[in-house]
């Protein structure tokens, strides 16, 4: 079976957009990517984000729920 992707999938977005589906700040965004706690992409002046790698950074780093407490 193929898996249908979206557009909004596989998109290189900018600093708002990326801020927007994270629900986070601008300036928070910014931070992250200054902290390097976040992949990006820079093309001359340009910074952007691959979606799909900022999910899966997400992913790898984000602690899991459940069991302990």
């Amino acid at each position: 079976m193929e898996t249908l992707k979206t557009p909004e999938a596989d998109s290189i977005i900018d600093e708002a957009e990326y801020s927007r589906r994270l629900g986070i700040a601008k300036r928070t965004a910014i931070t992250r990517r200054l902290n390097g706690e976040m992949p990006y992409i820079r093309v001359g002046r340009l910074i952007r984000y691959y979606w799909p790698d900022v999910v899966a950074h997400l992913r790898r780093t984000s602690p899991k729920h459940g069991g302990a407490r």
